[in-house]
């Protein structure tokens, strides 16, 4: 059960890889031009962080979008499956979305937290915000556009999968807030 659930998220990574190396490549360009352009002295710690985000953004997109499809049929030569326009199902009740009567159910509800638990970390690092209400406003706003997008493209909308994403950004900034509150000693 254990090895099949990380069997399961390396081929996520895996397939991912492609979105984020193009994404790392779009941004790092955009910034070294702009830097270059401005003189400016690249500080490492923030672009790490910035270059970390955009990394975490690419996957993110890649696999709740399937974009490994396009990957896929690019590197072997075939096309990929039209989408089927706006015939995703939706379903608005909240809570019948979060039953666990199997494995993959399980894996999906704690998926749908801990996918969007980084966010609750990224945005008040990078935005320096400390009130949760903004930070979770983002990961609820982020949470929607995917869903929005899902069901453009012909996959599900899941008003659950709203609610837990945007519980995974709440508990990411508590995680923020605790550990940067620890004072670290030397």
């Amino acid at each position: 059960m254990f090895s099949s659930s990380v069997a399961l998220l390396f081929g996520y990574v895996l397939w991912s890889l492609p979105s984020v190396l193009l994404a790392l490549l779009v941004v790092c360009g955009g910034r070294w031009l702009v830097r270059r352009r401005r003189g400016r002295s690249v500080q490492w710690p923030c672009e790490l962080a910035v270059l970390l985000f955009v990394c975490y953004l690419a996957f993110l997109l890649s696999i709740t979008l399937n974009l490994e499809m396009v990957w896929v049929s690019l590197f072997h030569g075939w096309i990929p499956p039209a989408p089927r326009w706006f015939q995703g199902g939706i379903n608005l009740h909240l809570w019948s979305g979060l039953r666990v009567d199997s494995l993959w159910e399980g894996i999906m509800l704690v998926g749908n937290v801990a996918l969007f638990l980084p966010l609750g970390v990224f945005v008040p690092f990078l935005w320096r915000w400390k009130r949760v209400i903004p930070v979770v406003a983002v990961g609820a706003a982020l949470s929607l556009s995917i869903e929005g997008m899902q069901f453009v493209v012909g996959r599900a909308v899941d008003v659950s999968d709203v609610f837990l994403n945007t519980l995974g950004t709440a508990l990411g900034w508590l995680l923020y807030t605790r550990v940067s509150m620890v004072q670290f000693r030397t």
